[in-house]
């Protein structure tokens, strides 16, 4: 009997030495937790600094419900963090507003491994507009690719939003709506409204190309 006791012992003890001494299996932890674990599992190079943002691995890009409140919760990029992180991948079509009269937040983390990096700014012109900039970088930390995923804004009658999310690692799916006065009467205004559905096509240099564009149009009076 005694020597049975033993015996059990031993294997109990066995199995404990077994389990502990298990490899660590990156797969067996959701990336959902908090940003230790998220940086334990994807961060290879100090690059990113993952502690200046709000959010990790979106599934929808959507900047609808974007409040002054939300953007003052954000982290906002230092000169330094714009040359680091935004590069020189930013033109300013509109002549009316200058590339310093935007400020630009830390918004999320999609990807940081040793192969590429992704991660999301707000773009924010507190009189006007929020865009999210889509920003990949390749292995030398070089910026190759930068999209705006989505955005919310408006000035006077003029509203427009756009907001869309990844079908599959290579098809963005983007709705955008948009709404401008067309004419204005005394006591009433006649609006019109432009919506267009979207679909990019992500080639393997990370360039975003339309694939399918359905536009649609309507007016009504207010």
């Amino acid at each position: 009997m005694k020597k049975v006791h033993i015996y059990m012992l031993n294997i109990i003890i066995l199995s404990f030495l077994v389990s502990f001494s298990k490899p660590y299996n990156k797969s067996s932890i959701e990336v959902n937790a908090d940003f230790e674990t998220f940086n334990r599992i994807n961060m290879v190079d100090r690059f990113i600094d993952s502690s200046k943002f709000k959010i990790y691995q979106l599934e929808k890009f959507d900047l609808s419900n974007m409040t002054t409140d939300i953007v003052n919760n954000l982290e906002q990029l230092s000169e330094k963090e714009k040359t680091k992180y935004i590069q020189n991948s930013i033109e300013i079509k509109d002549s009316i507003l200058l590339l310093e009269e935007f400020k630009y937040y830390f918004y999320s983390i999609q990807r940081n491994d040793s192969t590429q990096k992704i991660i999301t700014i707000l773009e924010y012109y507190e009189d006007c507009c929020a865009d999210l900039l889509y920003l990949i970088y390749n292995q030398n930390n070089t910026i190759i690719s930068n999209n705006k995923v989505a955005g919310s804004g408006g000035d006077g009658g003029w509203i427009y939003n756009f907001y869309g999310e990844f079908l599959s690692d290579s098809i963005y799916h983007m709705t955008s709506v948009s709404q401008d006065i067309s004419i204005s009467y005394i006591d009433s205004d006649i609006y019109i409204v432009d919506s267009v559905i979207i679909d990019y096509k992500i080639s393997e240099s990370f360039k975003f190309t339309i694939i399918n564009e359905d536009k649609y149009q309507r007016t009504f009076m207010e």
